[in-house]
């Protein structure tokens, strides 16, 4: 059998963890922008007011 190319050696510890930290760090700001994405920017009651507003004026 042959060996896979990407092998994990001590002297890419370092590396890799450099790579995994900013993967993190990535993952966060895209987990605090879904975040963001998920609440609606009207409430409800809003939303219904503006849509029987308009719908009482055609």
């Amino acid at each position: 059998m042959s060996r896979s190319s990407t092998s994990f050696t001590s002297s890419s510890a370092p590396e890799n963890r450099s790579v995994m930290t900013s993967l993190e760090s990535e993952k966060l700001l895209l987990s605090e922008k879904i975040e963001k994405l998920s609440t609606p920017a009207r409430g409800f009651v809003e939303m219904f007011k503006l849509a029987l507003t308009f719908l009482e004026n055609p």
